[in-house]
């Protein structure tokens, strides 16, 4: 009975044991047929492209795919685009006010400045017409008084300044007045400048002054006084360096032998070239001369000419000083307090030459024929 039950629980097992190895055949025969297909599919969409439906339903597989982070994110973005805050809305036309604002001042300032500049173009214009008037009034009272001298350079800085007027001005009917204007006294001034020259011209030396080296008492007053006396009422300083503070103190010693000798001194004229590196001190100087001297009923007029190079003094009754040194014959002092401070007799020179020329008379007396005709072609032409 035992060995019975034993033989068939032995091919009770044996038949399970068939059945598994059954189901496993089968199972791998199916994995086989599937990768098979798997490997069909593959080939055939290598060989055949995929139509535009296939390619589509992809697309959408994708889009569907996508984040649903992305998607929330993208809307909340639209949605703050929408439906912004009244704050920042309110924030914005403030912003676009105050650029309104700025603009709106931008414009009117520029407005303004234009105004402004043509008002001070217009009262520019009428200042330096006033000037010219002045000008040409003091020229011909100068012409009419017999002092050509300061007359002619009156004349010629009226000049300078018309053609200023004329070259801005834009209205052809004043424009014409102008050139009528600078014509007749553009003639006139030639005229001037003839009667000078040939004066100078005709001048003869009269006297030649040595001044050796280191000596002393060459004052001003001693090298030139007896040319100074009543008839003198005009003269012309003709100074290209009036630059350093010596300059400036022997220009002022002259003025002053001037003014003690000269009782009928009425004008007095400076030419030189401006300081480039003290010309606040050359300006102050200059200025405060003229204050003093308008004190003594004495016309002081200084003119700068960058060309000037070679130093002369004219007085108006033909007397004409040359010096190569010009004004400048002394040593500078090299202790302040010393002999020759006030004195220029104490003061040691440098070695110079002093030419002193003599000619005619550049003062003219003008009748009364001419003083009329004079007046009516410069006043009324």
């Amino acid at each position: 009975m035992d060995k019975n039950k034993e033989t068939k629980s032995s091919k009770v097992i044996k038949d399970v044991k068939e059945k598994k190895s059954e189901q496993r055949s089968e199972r791998g025969l199916k994995t086989e047929h599937e990768s098979r297909r798997e490997h069909d599919r593959e080939s055939r969409s290598e060989r055949y492209p995929k139509s535009d439906r296939d390619s589509r339903k992809d697309r959408d597989r994708k889009y569907n795919c996508e984040s649903k982070s992305e998607r929330n994110s993208r809307n909340e973005l639209a949605h703050r685009r929408e439906h912004e805050s009244k704050s920042e809305r309110e924030m914005r036309n403030v912003k676009s006010l105050r650029d309104m604002r700025v603009v709106r001042s931008e414009r009117e300032s520029r407005d303004t400045k234009r105004s402004s500049d043509n008002k001070t173009k217009k009262s520019d214009h009428k200042i330096l017409m006033q000037d010219i008037k002045e000008l040409i009034m003091r020229a011909l009272e100068c012409e009419l008084s017999g002092h050509t001298l300061e007359a002619r350079m009156l004349y010629e800085e009226s000049l300078v300044k018309l053609k200023i007027c004329s070259a801005n001005e834009q209205n052809e009917d004043i424009l014409d007045s102008y050139r009528k204007y600078l014509s007749s006294y553009e003639k006139h001034v030639q005229r001037l400048r003839d009667q000078i020259e040939q004066n100078m011209f005709s001048c003869k030396i009269t006297e030649h002054i040595v001044i050796p080296e280191g000596s002393r008492g060459r004052s001003y007053e001693k090298l030139i006084g007896c040319y100074l006396n009543e008839k003198v009422s005009v003269v012309h300083i003709y100074e290209p360096c009036l630059t350093q503070s010596s300059h400036l103190e022997h220009f002022i010693n002259f003025v002053e032998v001037l003014v003690k000798n000269c009782s009928n001194l009425m004008y007095l004229r400076v030419i030189t070239r401006a300081s480039p590196k003290s010309s606040n001190l050359q300006m102050d100087v200059l200025h405060d001369l003229r204050e003093e001297l308008d004190g003594g009923n004495i016309s002081f007029n200084y003119q700068f000419d960058e060309q000037l190079k070679k130093p002369r003094i004219v007085f108006n009754t033909g007397v004409v000083v040359r010096c190569r040194r010009g004004l400048h014959i002394y040593k500078p002092l090299n202790k302040y307090y010393k002999l020759g401070l006030y004195d220029f007799d104490f003061r040691r020179c440098e070695s110079a030459e002093v030419d002193i020329y003599q000619g005619k008379p550049f003062s003219e007396s003008i009748s009364k024929a001419d003083r009329t005709d004079l007046v009516e072609t410069l006043l009324h032409a």
